[in-house]
């Protein structure tokens, strides 16, 4: 009897013990979520802090938007459909039927390349409801902010003119080079006023691809339509009003950089 006493004590020392232990781990697990949230939290106060003004509503927008459901596929769905061997399918990317793939975090498309093509028919195939939402992000981040400057650099925020950016546009001079290294994409390098009409040639088509689909996201639109209207105004310029076209260029390249900050900041 005396031995089942002991066991019985002991048996209610472990239990005790681990109801303990229990408690504390769902603290430490709360605590974790706590101090996690907070971090979130201050991250997000912390990036829409920094967005320019006049872009909250842009950035809201782009923050809070969900992809569409029609048309998901499970990544072993995704695997059976797609070819093999594109790199970009993985368990972090939400794929669709259409063949448009996102990242499911950042909700970005996986490739620039739009519009797309069906994979084996070659079709075009068009993007539907907010899968323009991701794939303007991307275009903004992969095409559009790589503008060149007057010196056939790219991606490179454009300034006052330095004195030799000065002559290039007051002398009507420019290039138009042709870079085809073996085993990297074809560059084109433009510099001068080459450079200013090739900043349309970039911007236009892709911002006329979106237009039309983006018209329920009316401050993302009105970006849209102001920003093409810029570039447009700037096309009507000929190289002896290199003064304001070089202004206009400045100006819609602004709006550029104020789209990618609200983009990197979501």
């Amino acid at each position: 009897m005396k031995k089942v006493y002991v066991s019985i004590a002991l048996t209610g020392v472990l239990l005790f013990g681990c109801s303990d232990h229990q408690e504390d781990g769902q603290e430490d697990t709360q605590n974790v979520q706590e101090v996690q949230a907070n971090a979130e939290a201050e991250t997000s106060e912390r990036n829409s802090s920094q967005i320019p003004e006049g872009y909250e509503e842009i950035y809201e927008t782009l923050k809070n938007f969900e992809l569409p459901e029609e048309g998901k596929l499970t990544y072993e769905e995704a695997l059976e459909l797609y070819p093999e061997g594109l790199d970009f399918i993985t368990e972090d990317v939400v794929a669709y039927e259409n063949f448009y793939a996102f990242d499911k975090e950042t909700k970005r498309a996986v490739s620039f390349v739009f519009p797309k093509n069906d994979y084996y028919t070659g079709e075009p195939v068009d993007p539907y409801g907010s899968q323009y939402l991701g794939l303007f992000q991307t275009q903004v981040l992969d095409v559009l902010r790589h503008y060149p400057n007057l010196l056939g650099e790219y991606g490179q925020p454009l300034g006052e003119l330095t004195e030799e950016e000065r002559k290039l546009l007051e002398n009507g001079e420019g290039t138009r080079t042709k870079v085809d290294n073996e085993g990297e994409p074809i560059k084109i390098i433009v510099t001068g006023w080459e450079a200013v009409k090739a900043n349309v040639d970039r911007v236009v088509p892709v911002l006329e691809e979106f237009e039309p689909h983006l018209e329920e996201y009316e401050p993302i639109h009105n970006w849209i339509v102001e920003t093409k209207s810029i570039f447009e105004e700037l096309d009507t310029y000929d190289q002896e009003n290199w003064e304001e076209a070089y202004n206009l260029l400045r100006k819609g390249t602004e709006n550029i950089d104020k789209m990618v900050k609200v983009i990197e900041s979501i």
